[in-house]
């Protein structure tokens, strides 16, 4: 019987196993006139809009010929998913 491997260092076991994931980035595909208007319907308030910003930042976006056209980044996600977040809790604290 083979022997089992363990994926915990036993030297340090507070450390994380990385795995390779085979994440597939940029997954989002638009062109730059449709990013402008849902960037500007997320600069206007709208929840929705803010999300899917918050989306293409975390996941990245590409044109429809593969350049990048939203680079990711985890910073403008977390912004842009706390105004989402807000907006939504605004909303449900004054129809109350």
């Amino acid at each position: 019987m083979a022997k089992r491997q363990s994926s915990i260092d036993s030297e340090t076991p507070w450390t994380v196993t990385l795995r390779d994931w085979n994440y597939r980035l940029y997954t989002y595909k638009m062109s730059a006139s449709e990013w402008r208007i849902l960037l500007a319907r997320a600069k206007k308030g709208d929840p929705e809009a803010e999300w899917e910003v918050a989306d293409r930042y975390g996941d990245g976006c590409k044109n429809l010929s593969g350049k990048i056209l939203v680079k990711r980044s985890r910073k403008k996600a977390a912004q842009w998913i706390r105004l989402s977040w807000l907006s939504v809790k605004w909303r449900s604290d004054v129809l109350r």
